[in-house]
């Protein structure tokens, strides 16, 4: 197995045995991406946005407040609404995060 720098990610070169020799690539992981932060929208154009994608189902990008570690981190999904409960579905995680409104730096929908 050899390991390779390819752009911005991290690649392993398998070797399998088979009739002919295979070189295959694996993406292992990616290395971490230079996060713009983006500025604080005000609560009143939160709501608005939030409204807009949930009612629409829009696939929006979402940059969250990082309480907890003193950071910031993007997400592309989709918001639901379930009773007074808002989630927000990754897209490629498929993770399902609660949503506060104060967690919300900045809401931009995914072009189409």
């Amino acid at each position: 197995m050899e390991l390779k720098r390819h752009s911005n990610q991290i690649i392993y070169h398998i070797n399998r045995p088979t009739l002919a020799t295979v070189t295959t690539p694996v993406t292992v992981a990616s290395e971490p991406q230079q996060l713009t932060v983006q500025p604080q929208m005000p609560g009143f154009q939160i709501d608005y946005y939030l409204e807009q994608a949930i009612d629409r189902h829009f696939l929006v990008t979402v940059q969250f407040n990082d309480f907890d570690h003193g950071g910031h981190n993007k997400l592309t999904g989709f918001f639901e609404r379930h009773g007074q409960t808002v989630i927000f579905k990754a897209q490629k995680s498929h993770l399902i995060h609660l949503v506060m409104d104060q967690a919300i730096r900045y809401i931009q929908r995914v072009a189409a």
